[in-house]
């Protein structure tokens, strides 16, 4: 276990730049920047039966059998479903990050030299086992993908007014009327040589990054304030001999737990079975044990409810 502490004079804006693409790339590939047609992780309704697509439009459940009703392509949409599933419920269980969206529209920046095609509305998708089938449903009202409206801002300077566009598609029935399309060829005029089209497709997306990036660009806020400008206090300077410790520890964890009562700020490096869960629950213990409050963030959630029934026993 490796105690690291900031020299106090912050980070350069090199740091701050790098900090960015690392979050920005999380994922590898973001189909919700770089959108490609798969057959693999997703399911296209586009072509769908009128009758279930109908249904489905409404907002009432329907059955992945009355959306694609050739029994070759139903055979690869269960196949693409039984994925989109079992990939949406991974990332929720272990990261707590939402997956599973219908998205609509799709903005192809590449006439302007941008390494860009995003799907332009989302919507929040259920996608339950029923049988040998899947049941569909819409779970929530649109929103723009994030990502595109940063896009249009970052490349053209455009500000989109989310709030207009979305009254666009609340116009029609259908869910990528033309008249989102229009609004949108409208709004970029002669700025822009976007190639705007019509898509509907289920499958995997996370807005996560660019909420992160969106987070991470308030450097006034007091918790990045604390990341980029951390004090360096000798650790001699630590009194451990008052502390109430709730787990067997080392003199590391220890003096790692006083130094989070100290109000220091730190970061430690460690590997697993190192006793990391351990040092956590300390640190929990003598924070909570000064009467303080202590917010816990794992990038798993089984992390967290092991750390739940540990404080718990």
């Amino acid at each position: 276990m490796v105690e690291q502490v900031d020299s106090g004079e912050g980070v350069s804006r090199s740091q701050w730049d790098a900090w960015q693409e690392e979050i920005a790339a999380i994922g590898i590939t973001n189909p919700l920047t770089n959108f490609e047609t798969s057959n693999f992780g997703q399911i296209d309704l586009e072509r769908s039966h009128p009758g279930g697509f109908s249904q489905f439009v409404t907002g009432r459940a329907t059955l992945l059998s009355n959306l694609v009703r050739d029994p070759l392509a139903y055979s690869r949409a269960l196949a693409a479903a039984r994925r989109i599933n079992a990939k949406a419920e991974r990332l929720s269980n272990h990261f707590g990050i939402q997956t599973l969206f219908l998205v609509g529209g799709l903005a192809d920046f590449e006439g302007d030299g941008f390494d860009l095609k995003m799907p332009i509305l989302m919507w929040p998708l259920s996608l339950e086992k029923r049988g040998d089938d899947y049941e569909l449903q819409k779970s929530g009202l649109p929103t723009v993908n994030p990502a595109f409206v940063d896009a249009l801002e970052v490349c053209y300077g455009i500000k989109l007014n989310e709030s207009e566009l979305l009254s666009r598609q609340n116009e029609s029935s259908d869910l990528v009327p033309v008249t989102v399309l229009n609004y949108l060829a409208n709004l970029t005029g002669e700025k822009a040589k976007l190639d705007l089209k019509r898509i509907l497709v289920i499958g995997n997306f996370s807005t996560a990054p660019t909420e992160l990036l969106r987070d991470f660009e308030r450097s006034e806020t007091p918790l990045l304030r604390e990341l980029t400008g951390e004090p360096k206090d000798a650790l001699s300077e630590v009194d451990v001999s008052e502390m109430v410790l709730i787990a067997d520890a080392d003199a590391t964890q220890v003096r790692i737990a006083a130094r989070a009562l100290a109000g220091q700020s730190f970061a430690v490096e460690t590997l697993p079975g190192c006793g990391y869960l351990q040092t956590v629950l300390n640190t929990i213990g003598v924070l909570v044990n000064a009467g303080k409050k202590v917010l816990v963030v794992a990038p798993r959630r089984q992390t967290l409810n092991e750390l739940a029934d540990r404080l718990s026993a």
